[in-house]
């Protein structure tokens, strides 16, 4: 007598939705998220040496590896390009809302509210 076979049947494969989504935009706001821990974590690992960008500091003759230069200096990137992605990304944003038909009285007051709202929040 013969065992009885169970078939095995393949489960579904969901195809994803084409996404509206911009990889180089995120690889790079991946990348600047890698520089700004190295750039908040590096009080650590400098300690005893140049730490700040206030020249002050600075003394004549102080020694400044070549590897602990270029961390710092890297990581003076972060800045302006997290204010390229958020210019960036608004752009994208009320290009959306007036592709769905929204009023540009309605987009200008939604974002002036939101600013208003992070600057509050800020202190």
């Amino acid at each position: 007598m013969r065992a009885p076979s169970i078939a095995v049947v393949p489960s579904p494969v969901a195809v994803p939705a084409e996404s509206a989504r911009q990889l180089p935009f995120d690889w790079l706001r991946g990348l600047v998220m890698v520089l700004m821990t190295i750039d908040h974590a590096s009080g650590e690992f400098n300690a005893g040496r140049v730490f700040t960008d206030a020249t002050f500091m600075y003394r004549p003759g102080m020694e400044l590896p070549l590897d602990q230069f270029l961390t710092r200096w890297i990581t003076h990137l972060c800045a302006p390009t997290f204010v390229f992605l958020a210019g960036y990304v608004l752009q994208l944003s009320v290009r959306r809302r007036v592709a769905k038909g929204e009023a540009e009285g309605s987009i200008t007051r939604f974002i002036i509210t939101r600013g208003v709202i992070i600057a509050a929040l800020d202190p």
